[in-house]
């Protein structure tokens, strides 16, 4: 791209489409601000432009990118003013992207009850806007009026809804999707071939999840491997989620940070403290993945549960960069398991600064402290949570119930609670 910019600044004359493969080259690359700024160069006076729907598609992409709320209404303003709020559905798609992805679920909602045209993109965004504000149901719900408008569902479309189908792990609304993706003969896509081993997965078949895997295992891709290598760690067998990777390596595959977050998270469950040792250093020095916040998290459980806090200590204490309060969790944790009280209490307040709203930072605290039976300091914890207006969520399950999912929190009979 600074090659592009270079080109951009040297030309004597521009036009709307220099400007355009500027700005949609800017947002391709998840430079988004830059793109941002490109757009209000453009949309300036002096340049006396006119947008078009390439122009507002590129900068409405750059607004989600960046959740930039407000530089998109600001973008929505324009499209209004130039007329093309109405003209195209790939603008109507964009402001929905954007709208959705920026958390303005009711603006996205207004938007396309108010479109004229609607395509199976239009439709994908709102089912996957849905099930990223967790309305799972919803989400299963406008994919049935997908249907029954008549717009023929693609990949993706089956990919999202088998999404919200694993979330409310309901094994025979997903069963009846692998049927209709069969049926439009979606089988062989690598998405949905994914989502469809998470969602058996998640529903509890884990050998429905296998049995896909092994029927498609010739032309499957990383993300097939890694959801049916992190099924096997989700169902507690984590050392057949370590061999299916030993085969995964073998087959020359290469595995993404996704993916050894799962095996990682294996070891750590399992108890192979030199297994996980061997694969960080793997990724670090073999496939050249720099490690996340999520696989140092990892590491540090997979410490603490075996008893190693002090590696667990070092291991945070060398991190690239500040641990963020996943890692601080696992290291406060870990205090828990290994019983040391003076190096959870400086953990539990670096996270009280980070998140002070996360009861379970200050259950853990109090169990610590009860746990060397000093009860009053304690009380003290869950005081401070009371005056600080912290509260733990109770537990609760999903239950089918009349063929719907409800949610049963802790103390209501089955049918009064709520997704």
């Amino acid at each position: 791209m600074s090659s592009s910019a270079r080109v951009f600044d040297e030309m004597p004359l521009r036009n709307l489409a220099s400007w355009n493969a500027l700005l949609v080259g800017y947002t391709r690359s998840g430079m988004h601000l830059q793109a941002l700024r490109v757009f209000r160069e453009l949309s300036s006076a002096k340049h006396n432009v006119q947008l078009d729907q390439v122009t507002v598609s590129g900068a409405l992409s750059a607004c989600a990118g960046a959740r930039a709320e407000n530089f998109g209404r600001q973008v929505h303003a324009c499209v209004v003013k130039a007329g093309l709020d109405t003209s195209t559905v790939c603008v109507t798609n964009a402001l929905l992207d954007m709208y959705t992805k920026c958390g303005c679920s009711q603006e996205a909602l207004a938007l396309f009850d108010g479109a004229d045209c609607r395509d199976v993109f239009t439709w994908n965004i709102l089912i996957l806007g849905c099930i990223h504000e967790n309305r799972v149901e919803k989400a299963c719900r406008m994919f049935r009026s997908m249907v029954r408008g008549a717009v023929l569902p693609d990949d993706v479309s089956f990919a999202t809804v088998l999404q919200a189908t694993a979330c409310l792990a309901a094994w025979d609304l997903g069963a009846s999707l692998h049927a209709a993706v069969k049926k439009a003969g979606f089988v062989v896509s690598q998405v949905v071939a994914r989502s469809l081993i998470s969602m058996y997965s998640k529903s509890g078949s884990l050998d429905d999840a296998r049995r896909l895997f092994e029927a498609a295992e010739g032309h499957l891709s990383i993300m097939s491997w890694t959801a049916m290598i992190t099924a096997f760690q989700q169902h507690g067998q984590g050392r057949q989620a370590i061999n299916l990777f030993e085969i995964l390596m073998e087959k020359g595959i290469m595995p993404d940070h996704v993916t050894f977050v799962s095996v990682l998270s294996s070891c750590s469950h399992s108890g192979l403290v030199e297994l996980g040792r061997k694969y960080f250093s793997l990724m670090t020095k073999v496939y050249k993945l720099a490690p996340r916040s999520e696989h140092y998290c990892c590491m540090v459980d997979m410490f603490g549960r075996a008893g190693l806090l002090g590696e667990a200590k070092r291991f945070v204490d060398e991190m690239p960069f500040k641990p963020d309060a996943s890692v601080l969790g696992a290291l406060l944790a870990a205090c828990l398991s290994c019983g040391d009280l003076e190096l959870g209490k400086e953990v539990a307040e670096n996270l009280f600064e980070i998140e002070p709203g996360k009861a379970g930072n200050y259950v853990l605290l109090a169990n610590i402290y009860a746990s060397h039976g000093r009860l009053e300091e304690a009380k003290e914890v869950r005081r401070w949570m009371v005056s600080q207006e912290v509260k733990k969520e109770k537990g609760c399950s999903l239950v089918n119930l009349e063929n719907r999912t409800v949610l049963n929190a802790s103390g209501l009979p089955y049918g009064k609670g709520r997704l």
